[in-house]
């Protein structure tokens, strides 16, 4: 049966880290059961001054709702999930490898909706794990937008004779395999469009209080030196909305799915470039952050 928690008003970033600091797990095996987990927040409406701040620190112009604004509410439903005793992965582990996000329509303005997030399923991989985080909002019992957030934890015990074990209910995919993407492809035609802009310093923990993700690696350079980063560097929700301005696709009139992979390191105080391109299969981008041959972020998105 799954253990679903309710809140009154979106978890508390602060005691989410002290959370999972208190109940962190420092190694996961093949023996241990991923729980069902739920968090669920009822009569939720978005506050238009966080809202406006979302919109200022991510240099964003024009009304509405932006399209990946959402995830700043589900990303702390899903962290609080994460940092459960229960969950046998140490947060401070985890790497956000891949969100996917559906929209069927536009957030209803003023009206207050339901956001409800599950760990839905997992994904066994020789290295470690994937988890995959669900969050649907939803209105008089009707999905409007949703996401999975996909979250990688390293960890020992799952090689079996030199093979992955595999769990009830999940599924094995061969390492490496499972970050290929189709971008290099549509975005390598000589009308491939891009623009470029600076990322400034200062914006990292102002960012953090909006998003949900206080962790001290998108605002303090010493803090992810220690763990070998180059440097603090932003969270990927600070650019996705950004990206889509920057190509022209700041408004979705029509429903859509996308799929954005984060591959590297979006340092403060660097260049970023976008490469993007609009083809009958979808619209593509890829993000680069200066001094990285590879792009940080690669992103498509599809009309439904």
């Amino acid at each position: 049966m799954m253990q679903c928690q309710s809140f009154t008003h979106l978890p508390s970033p602060v005691r989410t880290l002290w959370m999972g600091f208190r109940n962190r797990s420092a190694r996961y095996t093949s023996a241990d059961e991923i729980p069902t987990l739920a968090t669920n927040l009822p009569a939720f409406a978005i506050d238009e001054k966080h809202l406006g701040r979302y919109k200022s620190l991510c240099g964003l112009s024009g009304k509405g709702v932006p399209p990946f604004y959402p995830l700043t509410l589900a990303y702390p439903m899903s962290l609080r999930l994460l940092s459960q005793r229960a969950v046998p992965f140490s947060m401070f582990r985890m790497l956000n490898r891949k969100i996917t996000v559906s929209q069927l329509q536009p957030l209803p303005p003023g009206e207050p909706f339901d956001i409800h997030s599950a760990i839905a399923s997992h994904t066994v991989k020789e290295r470690g794990i994937d988890l995959h985080v669900t969050t649907n909002l939803s209105l008089d019992d009707t999905s409007f937008w949703n996401c999975t957030n996909t979250f990688f934890f390293k960890g020992a015990g799952l090689k079996e004779n030199g093979m992955p074990k595999v769990e009830a209910g999940s599924k094995s995919v061969p390492s490496g395999l499972e970050g290929r993407t189709s971008n290099d492809k549509h975005l390598a035609a000589k009308d491939t469009r891009s623009t470029s802009w600076f990322l400034p310093h200062g914006n990292g923990f102002r960012f953090a209080r909006v998003c949900g993700d206080s962790n001290g690696i998108h605002f303090s350079h010493r803090y992810a030196r220690m763990l070998g980063f180059e440097g603090a560097f932003a969270q990927p929700m600070l650019v996705m909305d950004k990206c889509l301005e920057k190509a022209g696709w700041r408004t979705m009139k029509e429903g859509f799915s996308s799929t954005i992979r984060l591959k590297g390191q979006l340092y403060y105080g660097r260049d970023l470039t976008l490469t993007y391109d609009d083809t009958a299969e979808g619209k593509f981008f890829d993000l680069f952050c200066e001094g990285n041959e590879r792009p940080s972020i690669s992103g498509v998105l599809k009309t439904i």
